[in-house]
């Protein structure tokens, strides 16, 4: 006989029926942008120019300095970010790019649709940003590195020097993505200016967001004309256009494409921006509370913050659930039974990318006929045994539920011990013990 148990997972009262705070988060500012967006007649880059400064523009010069860079080129996606780098920096058939095994898809995707290999590489189990040391590995065995990927894994910040210097010692240079870590600090810096590019995505669930949208930022003059191009079928900003013109130039000295943000969206970005950094203090603060309540009770174990990290963001709070504590429970089954508890979504991080069905680099349209190429697109010749380990043992909570406040903190603090005080009822029911 099944043992009663008061867990809401198996039908259970939750420990919670409270609302958690919503994201994205709205004000009639925004209401108030969108609205003069609609009426000022020019929605997107290439409409005409109404003697005003756009949004885009205003946006892009604020999320520059934000970042200390000289340069920031807003595109509609960070996929389109990151694509528009690699082409930027030269990379395309025949060369292979170092991209971290646990990150979301579009990295590696990325990579393929600019006609270079992705090369995976294991991850660091502690902050779950790319192993240096794998990566130089990787690096060693590469036949023609023409980039460094570096993902700061939900804003945790990567070994930025190690990489930097392996970019120096390859001649390789580094890409920074940025999308999970607005707001991410190192010696004070802000994350993407160390490299010669940095990408962010604006999406829906990123901390900064419009839904879809993204930016690169670059403090290279050239790259910053190549990537202007690149995102504007060929086109580049005017300095002083003529009411009623267009402000973006033919030049065509590269092949672009059309990966541009629209007017509604950079207004959101715009007026959203300075909210940034109060937010991100605010998440911190609950992160480091909430870090200290499960390490004290020997609930959970987070994930660490980089090197010389001095204020990180938070796109998810991951942490793992102490082995024995919970007698080696699944990440999978502990993130349901607290989701359960909470109303909130919890679920374990990404699989490894040679493991999730959104990785079929096989099955993309116009791959060269060329076997050899394929066998070095195949996931399967890949062993990432930190990425499978760690996608097996850590869940992550929205970073959303980190602007409450210490009650709610505790709120999650609770749902593990309730989930602690149950665990034997949980490992009948999902067949026995997993250590």
């Amino acid at each position: 006989m099944t043992k009663e148990t008061n867990l809401a997972i198996y039908g259970g009262k939750p420990l919670r029926s409270r609302p958690w705070p919503q994201w994205p988060v709205v004000g009639k500012e925004t209401e108030r942008v969108l609205i003069e967006v609609l009426n000022s007649g020019r929605w997107a880059v290439s409409g005409p120019y109404t003697g005003q400064p756009s949004f885009e523009r205003k946006f892009a010069e604020s999320f520059a300095t934000y970042c200390g860079v000289p340069y920031c080129l807003p595109v509609c996606n960070g996929t389109a970010g990151l694509d528009v780098a690699l082409r930027a920096l030269g990379v395309g058939y025949g060369q292979e790019v170092l991209v971290p095994g646990l990150t979301w898809v579009a990295c590696a995707s990325a990579v393929i649709r600019a006609g270079a290999v992705p090369l995976l590489v294991d991850i660091d189990t502690d902050t779950l940003c790319m192993s240096l040391q794998a990566a130089r590995q990787t690096a060693e065995r590469a036949h023609r590195l023409g980039a460094i990927l570096l993902v700061h894994a939900f804003g945790a910040g990567a070994d930025i020097d190690g990489f930097l210097k392996l970019s120096q010692d390859t001649g390789i240079p580094l890409i920074e993505d940025c999308s999970q870590a607005h707001g991410t600090l190192i010696r004070g810096r802000q994350v993407g200016s160390y490299g010669h590019i940095g990408v962010f995505s604006m999406q829906q669930t990123k901390v900064l967001t419009c839904g879809e949208g993204g930016a690169v930022i670059t403090s290279d003059d050239k790259l910053y004309d190549n990537l202007q191009q690149l995102r504007s079928d060929g086109r580049r900003y005017i300095e002083s256009p003529r009411v009623g013109d267009l402000e973006i130039e033919e030049v065509g000295t590269v092949q672009g494409y059309n990966y541009s943000l629209s007017e509604f969206g950079a207004a959101i970005l715009y007026e959203r921006l300075p909210h940034l950094y109060e937010q991100t203090q605010v998440r911190e603060k609950n992160a480091k509370y909430l870090d200290s309540l499960l390490q004290e009770r020997g609930l959970a174990i987070p994930q660490q913050r980089g090197k010389d990290v001095d204020c990180r963001t938070y796109y998810a709070y991951c942490a793992r659930p102490c082995p024995k504590a919970f007698k080696g429970l699944p990440a999978s089954i502990a993130a349901k039974a607290i989701a359960a508890e909470l109303g909130l979504k919890v679920g374990p991080i990404y699989k490894p990318i040679n493991e999730t069905l959104l990785y079929q680099p096989l099955k993309s349209q116009n791959l060269p006929n060329d076997s050899d190429w394929r066998k070095r697109l195949d996931p399967c010749q890949y062993d990432l045994p930190n990425a499978r380990a760690a996608y097996a043992s850590y869940v992550s909570l929205p970073h959303s539920a980190l602007l409450g406040n210490k009650h709610d903190m505790e709120d999650i603090v609770s749902a593990f011990e309730k989930l602690r005080s149950e665990l034997k009822t949980v490992l009948a029911r999902e067949g026995g013990s997993h250590t």
